[in-house]
Formats: structure tokens, sequence, C-alpha cells
């Protein structure tokens, strides 16, 4: 099944994957999404999503954040709709913030904060608006997401670069 949908793709992209839609094609302005379930993804899908997600971790590590990136994309293309996404968000995100990308990070960084249903991830979620809003010079904004982390995890720290 495939529908057709305005939408902005920035906002929107990390939407579709949480409800488990997959992006087949974007123009501009509409994109066409296949509905699909867990178990109509193929297990080759899963499987590179993942070996994507474990090459971006390297490289995250290395700071090598520019070639996490596509990585990170590639992973959220063919994982199943579960909190490994919201993980790949949030990395995402942290690439994003550390190249600049601040409206993308901001992006997923919403995204993740929709479709989260973990208490340690909702923590995680704050504390990286709570970076982002630093990093975009709103400091009160800033301060009241690590509140929010800390409330949820009192041993979470202020997240860095």
């Amino acid at each position: 099944m495939y529908i057709l949908k305005q939408f902005n793709l920035q906002r929107d992209c990390g939407w579709f994957l949480l409800k488990g839609w997959r992006v087949v094609a974007v123009f501009p302005l509409l994109v066409v999404a296949g509905c699909g379930s867990d178990t109509q993804m193929s297990e080759n899908m899963i499987v590179t999503a993942r070996t994507s997600y474990e090459q971006s971790i390297e490289s995250f590590k290395q700071k090598n954040f520019e070639a996490s990136i596509p990585l990170l994309t590639q992973a959220l293309s063919g994982l199943p709709v579960n909190n490994e996404i919201i993980d790949v968000l949030l990395m995402r995100a942290e690439c994003y913030m550390a190249t600049q990308e601040m409206g993308l990070a901001l992006a997923d960084l919403e995204s993740a904060e929709r479709g989260v249903e973990e208490t340690s991830q909702m923590a995680e979620v704050h504390a990286l608006l709570s970076l982002y809003y630093r990093k975009s010079g709103n400091v009160a904004k800033s301060e009241s997401e690590l509140q929010k982390a800390q409330t949820i995890d009192p041993n979470i720290l202020p997240a860095t670069l």
C-alpha cells in the first residue's frame, strides 16, 4: 500500500520511520511511503541496517561525524520500529550538532522525543535537547531541558560533544 502525503523532509522523516513507514521516494514537498510491519522487512535489510549502525558507532568514537551521518541514515531505513531507531536518531542528532547542522539535529531530536517509550531514553533526549539549546544560545531552555533529564534520571550529566 502506498500513500502520497505532503510533508517536511527534515521534520517528518523520522516520524515516518518511527511509525513503521519506509520512505520510498521523495519529491519536492511530497513523499511516497510504503507501510510495512517488522515482519515484512527482510532480514537482510535489518542486518544491513545494524551493520551500518555498528560502523557509524566506530566513526562516532573516532569523532568522524561526517562519516557517521550517512551510515546512520542508512541504518534508519532498515531497522524495525523499536528503541534502536531512537538510539540512531539521537546519535545522528549529535553528529549534526558536531557538524553545525543545527536544524537537522533539532528535527532528529524532536522525532526521537515523539517516539521514545523507555524512561532512560527520554532522559537522554532531554539531555541532548539541553545541549542543542546551549549550542544555539538559548541558556534558559537548555537549563529547563537539563532539569527535565535529571528529574527522570538524577545521575545523567549534561551532554557534551
